[in-house]
């Protein structure tokens, strides 16, 4: 889970630095489509590892809802 709070930090970065945000409209060029999908790409792998995440927390939970000691101590165990 660390890793994901880590890759929305470094993507709140990387909006700041390609200027992502609410601006005036800017001509559709190849720097703009090149910013676009570096965007995309690295948005993408976020909710990507996010989701994976979450179904990992879901299954933990869902094995064994009744027994809250096996799910903590194999969430201590594995490192996300």
């Amino acid at each position: 889970m660390t890793a994901v709070v880590e890759e929305i930090a470094d993507l709140t970065v990387f909006f700041d630095r390609c200027t992502i945000g609410r601006e005036t409209a800017r001509p559709l060029d190849e720097a703009t489509i090149a910013t676009f999908e570096a965007v995309i790409d690295r948005y993408n792998a976020l909710l990507a590892h996010a989701n994976t995440v979450g179904v990992y927390l879901h299954c933990v939970t869902a094995a064994d809802a009744g027994d809250l000691g096996v799910g903590q101590r194999s969430l201590r165990r594995t490192a996300i």
